[in-house]
């Protein structure tokens, strides 16, 4: 490549830049909260969750005895 070349690129690229600043600032970013009830929200409400006990996991004194706290 030659210099012109160079220099044509170059233009290239920076219209290309202030093309996409110009487009950058119509745009608007940020959080959007939509009023659509989440998935898991029916879940919460309607089943709660139970916890089992494993006997076999659990953590034994040297008397074998499971651990109080």
């Amino acid at each position: 490549m030659n210099n012109n070349d160079y220099q044509n690129e170059i233009l290239k690229l920076k219209k290309q830049v202030e093309r996409l600043k110009k487009s950058v600032k119509k745009q608007k970013y940020g959080l959007v909260w939509m009023d659509v009830p989440e998935a898991f929200e029916d879940d919460v409400e309607n089943k709660l969750p139970t916890l089992k006990e494993v006997p076999e996991l659990a953590i034994k004194n040297d008397d074998g005895k499971p651990l109080i706290f």
